[in-house]
């Protein structure tokens, strides 16, 4: 298999001398195509950091980052976008939702800046909710969903792009055990049925065990 992502030797830098915090320190890391990999460590370790970089949202200080053999961070900012939208696909602990949009609109929103009809955007949108069984909620909006559907949501908006990446920012950190599982259980899914790469951040030692792989990050250093 070949590699997907690669980090070359990278470092995350913030702040100078006293203020000086270094989130990432010479990182090496390769995932594959089809790969599911789970990152773990205490908070603070530099998790956060370690995806936005692997997902185009965080220049690093030194070293670099290929993807599908592009250099990320030397490629100008239309071509990074252009990556982060027809490639990558996030999920956040926070969902991300817009209040104002309901769950079709707003998983319809990565296509509207492909220049998609509308019409083709929303149709998109309720069959990739129908594969969430969240069909029946498609005209609501964030407000009257619960957290596990808001999640659903979230990923079905992440996939609409058919995306060969998947970052997931501690998806199940505000969910009980049960809906978590549930979401786990369409992320196992994803990487079966789609063979797209996962990277999920998790704290649960119980998520963690759900990937092909797991690594861990203590004080910014892959151990």
């Amino acid at each position: 298999m070949s590699d997907m992502t690669q980090l070359l030797d990278v470092t995350v830098v913030y702040g100078k001398k006293k203020n000086r915090v270094v989130p990432l320190k010479n990182v090496d890391f390769s995932l594959e195509k089809s790969e599911f990999v789970t990152v773990t460590g205490r908070s603070g370790s530099g998790k956060t950091t370690f995806v936005q970089v692997c997902g185009g949202l965080l220049t690093p200080t030194t070293g670099q980052v290929l993807f599908e053999k592009a250099d990320l961070y030397k490629v100008n900012d239309t071509r990074l976008s252009e990556i982060r939208n027809r490639a990558i696909g996030f999920v956040f602990q926070s969902f991300n939702l817009i209040e104002y949009l309901t769950a079709s609109e707003n998983v319809a929103l990565p296509l509207l800046f492909r220049k998609i009809p509308a019409d083709e955007r929303m149709e998109k949108a309720y069959e990739m909710l129908k594969s969430m069984n969240l069909d029946h909620r498609a005209s609501h909006y964030p407000s009257e969903l619960s957290g596990g559907e808001c999640q659903r949501v979230a990923i079905a908006r992440a996939l609409i792009t058919d995306p060969t990446l998947i970052i997931a920012d501690e998806p199940t950190g505000n969910l009980d055990y049960e809906t978590g599982k549930t979401v786990m259980d369409i992320f196992s899914k994803i990487s079966a049925e789609k063979k797209a790469a996962i990277l999920l951040v998790t704290h649960n030692p119980w998520v963690a065990k759900v990937g092909t792989r797991s690594i861990r990050i203590e004080k910014g250093r892959l151990v």
